[in-house]
């Protein structure tokens, strides 16, 4: 079973039945974080407690071979009830794993775990701001989650959120002009 504080939630399973999986969730009370940084001033301790929080989470998930394909702040909830006194810093949970990939080895030994940069990925799918250039172009690994996180940290930095469709296009433009060849996808994504 996975256990780590920055995922929201954890796996059981029914002993008595191999056809019932249960998903137990904390209760976030702090919504998620675009609403709580947007709804606060910067705070430099909160801002290096929050990005080392993910960092810890997205590690703990690659090192299960797990690649959540999906990460964005609107997916990373706040829990804010286990805050015993005003030093501490809300509780981030990593959430929605709808698109998560689990890599597994294949050829001679399945049971033998496969590193998450060795495992390729061809579907593209998460949110557009935080795809990284090679998954629009079908063919990458977990380091796809990290560009993710690079793009969550720097949003949080700056405390910006990409609702506008304006800055939605300059920013797939500059995703995918990035090299030699410009990705099918984000042309038509920019037209």
């Amino acid at each position: 079973m996975l256990v780590e504080t920055s995922l929201k939630g954890e796996i059981a399973f029914d002993p008595r039945s191999a056809y019932y999986l249960w998903f137990v969730m904390d209760f976030c009370d702090g919504g998620d974080m675009n609403e709580y940084l947007l709804s606060r001033k910067p705070n430099r301790k909160t801002n290096t407690s929050f990005m080392l929080q993910l960092s810890s989470a997205l590690a703990f998930l690659h090192k299960n071979q797990i690649i959540h394909r999906d990460l964005k702040p609107d997916n990373i909830l706040i829990s804010q009830s286990r805050m015993d006194t005003s030093d501490l810093e809300p509780t981030l949970k990593v959430a929605d794993f709808g698109l998560s990939k689990v890599c597994s080895a294949s050829g001679q030994n399945p049971e033998e775990p496969v590193s998450v940069n060795k495992c390729f990925l061809s579907t593209a799918c998460g949110t557009d701001f935080y795809m990284a250039p090679e998954v629009w172009e079908g063919h990458y690994t977990a380091k796809a989650d990290i560009f993710a996180l690079g793009i969550i940290i720097w949003a949080m930095l700056e405390r910006i959120t990409f609702i506008d469709t304006e800055t939605k296009k300059e920013l797939l433009g500059s995703y995918v002009k990035q090299g030699t060849e410009i990705v099918p996808v984000g042309e038509a994504l920019l037209e």
